[in-house]
């Protein structure tokens, strides 16, 4: 008797599940204000009040996304997924100010100016892969500020007199908005000291009126606000010329005004510039954009990140 065996072989293939990844993710843009070394009396210069958020494809310089709110509310944006872009933010920047643009040269090509008030900015380079990214972006100024602290009288011939004004001279007017610093046509103060009108006129200069009686130092508290300056060349070029951002300060002796000029040096965006124990030792020009004839103050100038908490200077932004 034969017995036939069959035998059935089952073969368990394994089975092959392909997930398709998204082409798109959700990204979040969250602008994080920097501190503040100088508040000024009507309104707080790293607050933010509104949010442009401009997202490029770093391959071909294309725009991906764009995204704007009235707050400093999260920016949340639709993005392809796996491929690098290039994004910048700017904060507080007039409604309306950007135009449709559909390439980063377009955005480039323009520029913040100094009236617009405290512009801030940031930029990087990012892949995103998974929804949810949040982004933080350290949002910088494109400004700089100028403090004036301490003065004392080496001249004692000058005693009494009085402090009458500050003034930023050869001010560019313009910073691009890339941040990177650049010499720009748009200048103010450049030769003479101009009336410029509000905001300007209260942005380059301050009139203290404060009255020195003897030699000891005298806090003056000035901060004035500029836009960055690249130039390391004379103060006193020609004026069509690129021209260091200089101080000049007025004394007023037995009712002569007397100049001292005080070069900054090549200005940063996001800088604070602090001119302390300065020395007035003998007569100053007749003109703010005329030099002395001689070395007639001697000065101390602190270059510091904006961001820094300062506690023992309070300029205030008197006029």
């Amino acid at each position: 008797m034969k017995r036939l065996f069959i035998v059935l072989s089952t073969a368990f293939l394994p089975l092959s599940c392909c997930v398709d990844m998204p082409e798109t993710i959700e990204a979040v843009f969250v602008g994080v204000s920097p501190m503040t070394v100088v508040k000024s009396a009507g309104d707080d210069d790293s607050a933010t009040q509104r949010l442009d958020l401009f997202v490029f494809r770093t391959s071909d310089g294309y725009l991906e996304a764009r995204a704007s709110a009235e707050s400093d509310a999260p920016l949340s944006i639709t993005l392809s997924r796996g491929k690098q872009m290039s994004w910048f933010m700017f904060a507080n920047a007039p409604e309306g100010y950007f135009p449709t643009v559909t390439n980063l040269d377009q955005l480039m090509d323009r520029t913040v100016l100094l009236e617009e008030g405290p512009t801030m900015h940031a930029k990087g380079d990012t892949v995103f892969m998974d929804s949810g990214t949040t982004v933080k972006a350290m949002l910088k100024r494109y400004a700089c500020k100028v403090g004036i602290g301490d003065i004392s009288i080496a001249w004692a011939d000058a005693l009494p007199c009085r402090v009458r004004k500050a003034v930023l001279l050869n001010v560019q007017g313009s910073a691009p908005l890339s941040g990177e610093p650049a010499d720009l046509d748009l200048r103010y103060n450049c030769g003479v000291v101009q009336d410029l009108g509000e905001p300007l006129d209260g942005m380059l200069a301050a009139s203290p009126e404060v009255v020195i009686d003897d030699s000891a130092p005298v806090r003056l508290d000035i901060g004035l606000t500029c836009m960055p300056n690249p130039s390391d060349g004379d103060s006193y070029g020609l004026p069509w010329q690129a021209r260091r951002t200089r101080v000049g300060l007025c004394l007023n002796v037995f009712g002569e005004d007397n100049w001292y000029p005080i070069d900054l040096p090549p200005m940063e965006g996001n800088r604070f510039y602090r001119v302390e124990s300065i020395v007035i030792k003998g007569p100053g020009a007749v003109a703010a954009d005329l030099p002395p004839d001689r070395v007639s103050a001697d000065y101390i100038i602190h270059v510091q990140e904006w961001t820094e908490s300062d506690t023992t200077v309070d300029f205030d932004d008197r006029q």
